[in-house]
């Protein structure tokens, strides 16, 4: 698996909900995840991680998936990770540009990149999809996959 050498990695929730629920990409969620703290990598996102985690939850729970119980849970757990939460002014306006230059279809996404390309980190994602949109232009985004 790819992987560098920098001390901060940005963790989006499709990284960080696989931690806390039984989720098809857990075992190699996990097993990174224990490589990084073994690295003593830190970890960042932007605050939009919290309201992604919350809406996935919620999602789950609606479908019948989890009780609200065991949704409440992992929430909690998710909001204990060693995860350091940035939101600012200056952050929106990075992601509304990356969003623009990269043709995304939305800014959400580019909100993690925006934090990680000004900590210089490392950004990791299982969104295959956006991983598409941007690695060309940004090659320290990576995709975490099987």
């Amino acid at each position: 698996m790819l992987n560098s050498t920098k001390p901060l990695v940005c963790v989006d929730s499709s990284l960080v909900l696989p931690l806390v629920i039984e989720h098809p990409l857990s075992k190699v969620v996990c097993r990174q995840w224990q490589i990084w703290k073994t690295e003593n990598r830190r970890f960042i996102a932007p605050s939009l991680l919290h309201y992604e985690l919350v809406n996935a939850l919620h999602r789950y729970c609606s479908a019948g998936f989890f009780s609200k119980s065991a949704a409440r849970a992992s929430l909690e757990a998710a909001l204990v990770l060693p995860i350091t939460v940035y939101d600012d002014d200056a952050l929106h306006y990075s992601a509304g540009e990356l969003a623009a230059i990269h043709a995304l279809s939305a800014s959400y996404d580019a909100h993690y990149l925006a934090l990680a390309q000004r900590m210089r980190a490392d950004f990791w994602t299982a969104d295959q999809r956006l991983y598409n949109s941007v690695h060309e232009a940004l090659p320290w985004v990576y995709l975490l996959q099987d």
